[in-house]
């Protein structure tokens, strides 16, 4: 009996220092000295985390930089022109309307229309092409663009009114020939029946 309980105890401590072999093998690092706990699969897992981690906090900060571009340039193409000729072509207008409703004085409201509405012009023109080369956005160009076509509208007006005001010059002249044509037809006719 002794043999066959010397072999159960050895049998049963093999089997304990099996089990516990094994044990060892499939339980991850516990602390053994001190409490310190060093497990490189969970190190190498939290390293891992922290660079995905890192990853998503770059492209989120990438992100706002693009959006933050974004609203900068929203900005400047929402900012208005900071020159106006709307005052100067007004002016211009409302004398050439005045230049107009002076009908005695044709010959000179052509020449009138021409000299203060050219010079204003050619200043508008400048001021507004160099508001234009300098524009930050669209909607600073869009109004410079707006502006230039109004001074064309205004040139425009211009002409026409030089046109009819020449065209009233002639009319007159004309019918000053006509009437001193007239005249001296009629001298001729008296002069030759005299009565």
């Amino acid at each position: 009996m002794k043999k066959s309980a010397l072999r159960r105890a050895l049998m049963a401590t093999a089997l304990t220092t099996s089990l516990a072999g094994s044990m060892m093998l499939a339980v991850p690092a516990q602390a053994q000295f001190g409490g310190i706990v060093y497990d490189p699969s969970n190190y190498a897992q939290n390293v891992l985390t922290a660079a995905r981690s890192l990853e998503q906090i770059n492209n989120q900060i990438r992100q706002i930089e693009n959006q933050a571009t974004s609203l900068i340039n929203q900005a400047k193409n929402l900012a208005s022109l900071p020159v106006s000729t709307l005052g100067t072509l007004q002016a211009q207008v409302n004398q050439t309307r005045q230049l107009l409703a002076q009908p005695q004085h044709t010959a000179s409201n052509v020449q009138d229309i021409r000299t203060p509405n050219l010079d204003g012009a050619k200043a508008s023109i400048d001021t507004l092409v160099s508001a234009s080369q300098s524009a930050s956005g669209a909607l600073q160009a869009a109004q410079a663009g707006n502006q230039l076509l109004a001074l064309q509208s205004q040139q425009l007006a211009d002409l026409t009114a030089a046109i009819a005001a020449q065209g009233r010059a002639e009319a007159l002249d004309a019918a000053r020939n006509a009437a001193t044509e007239a005249e001296g037809r009629e001298r001729f006719r008296r002069f030759r029946t005299g009565n």
